[in-house]
């Protein structure tokens, strides 16, 4: 499995790139852009936290730093640079958030998703497949939606920018289909019953359900 942290140099995320890198080999890490050697102060966290030297040589190869912007489409990133990230990624820890108490709200929401919203298609099979990227397509067009998970794939601002890894398989079952929807609207607030209003107005491929 292919993982990635934002916030790897905070206080929560130091201690889960120590956690992370116990389970698997290598470990992307996305911190933010101009903060200066991400990976000098994961290695000094290591030390003062009694890592052995051995294993804190090794964090050149099992570190991957890429520089983002949580703030910005994409990351911050090209479209190529984008794609090619999300390709390589089956599972984001998102641990990042901003933490000047002095922003807007709009400001501070933009570095985090604040909910998820799960629909049900059922009765709709694999073989369905591309009525199930329209929808997905769609979805993902609403307002404050800001990302969907699918069997097919997932998708922001109406189209599809990574295809399926295997992880993807947990969407589709014997009975159904079933889609992750990240959403920036706090769960109960105005925006989010906007929200939910909205996702029932987009035409599904079946009758859907949701929570």
């Amino acid at each position: 499995m292919r993982v990635a942290l934002t916030g790897a140099t905070g206080f929560l995320g130091l201690r889960l790139v120590r956690q992370l890198l116990r389970q698997h080999d290598s470990l992307t890490v996305l911190v933010r852009a101009g903060s200066g050697c991400g990976l000098r102060r994961i290695a000094r966290f290591m030390k003062l936290s009694g890592t052995p030297a051995s294993l804190i040589a090794d964090l050149p190869r099992r570190l991957r730093v890429v520089e983002i912007d949580l703030c910005q489409p994409e990351l911050g990133l090209s479209g190529g640079a984008f794609r090619r990230l999300a390709d390589e990624l089956d599972v984001i820890w998102h641990c990042a958030g901003n933490i000047n108490l002095d922003d807007d709200l709009g400001c501070l929401r933009r570095t985090r998703a604040t909910a998820m919203v799960s629909i049900v298609l059922p009765g709709l099979t694999g073989t369905r497949s591309e009525s199930l990227a329209d929808y997905a397509r769609q979805v993902s067009l609403t307002s404050h939606v800001r990302r969907v998970d699918t069997a097919t794939g997932s998708y922001a601002g109406g189209r599809r920018f990574a295809p399926p890894v295997p992880s993807s398989a947990r969407f589709s079952g014997a009975h159904g289909q079933w889609l992750s929807v990240v959403t920036d609207a706090e769960p109960f607030s105005v925006e989010g019953g906007e929200l939910v209003h909205a996702l029932r107005a987009v035409r599904a491929p079946v009758p859907a359900g949701g929570r």
